[in-house]
């Protein structure tokens, strides 16, 4: 029996490979969309079976997401012109850690509107640490926007109990 439980052990141990986690990535995606006068920014989750890792192999897969308006939020930084408005999105999120919450740290977002703040460092997605955040905001400007400037922030107060909403 001891012979038969080593061999089987041996066995095992020969044909395991290589595990990954089962992950999902952050990113930012960002449609900016001048002939409608419209921006729209949303915090998106892709599986890394979508998003896939950040190797040699997968540039041409990272340059359609990019070109499909999916963003990775490390060091972000985007330009909408909008007529004679711009908006400049940037976003921060620090690299994944061993530490509380470091298995999906928080992006942390910026906007400006022609040089003044729009939003200012708020939390971009979902909060390990429970803090408010935001998940998307659409902005009608610019001269052909149809109803003129308006703007729609979906946010929540980063409790689990909080559905969110959109005002």
């Amino acid at each position: 029996m001891k012979i038969l439980f080593a061999f089987a052990l041996l066995l095992g141990i020969s044909l395991c490979r290589e595990s990954h986690a089962d992950t999902s990535k952050d990113f930012v995606r960002i449609a900016c969309v001048p002939a409608a006068g419209m921006l729209d920014v949303e915090n998106r989750y892709l599986h890394d079976s979508v998003a896939g890792a950040r190797s040699h192999q997968d540039k041409k897969r990272n340059k359609a997401l990019l070109q499909a308006g999916f963003h990775d939020p490390r060091g972000l930084k985007f330009t909408c012109v909008l007529g004679k408005v711009t908006y400049v999105i940037s976003a921060e999120q620090d690299a994944t850690s061993n530490r509380m919450c470091g298995g999906s740290p928080e992006v942390f977002l910026s906007v400006t509107r022609n040089g003044a703040a729009f939003l200012s460092d708020v939390v971009f997605g979902s909060s390990c640490n429970q803090l408010p955040f935001i998940t998307r905001f659409t902005v009608g400007d610019g001269s052909r926007s149809w109803r003129g400037r308006e703007t729609e922030v979906c946010y929540s107060s980063g409790k689990e109990t909080d559905p969110g909403r959109c005002e």
